[in-house]
């Protein structure tokens, strides 16, 4: 059975808000703080730096999009707006 590795960007599980929300609101600190240029990380990665299921980064993207702050474009990924 293989290791999962360490989250690079761990939930504290002394906030009661769900995963998706602790995610949401630290994927919108690391795009206000420019650390993504242009175009969002895939949710696979994303899922993997916060140990959470791709599900629930895509709750957290999808109500970035509803927000206007990102954009799908598919088949291409996720972009900043």
């Amino acid at each position: 059975m293989p290791i999962r590795p360490k989250p690079t960007y761990p939930l504290d599980p002394s906030r009661i808000d769900y995963d998706y929300k602790q995610v949401l609101d630290h994927l919108a600190e690391r795009i206000g703080s420019g650390e993504f240029q242009d175009q969002l990380s895939s949710r696979t990665v994303l899922a993997r730096e916060y140990g959470v299921s791709t599900q629930t980064v895509t709750r957290a993207v999808n109500i970035l999009v509803e927000r206007g702050t990102l954009v799908v474009r598919y088949p291409n990924g996720t972009y900043l707006a």
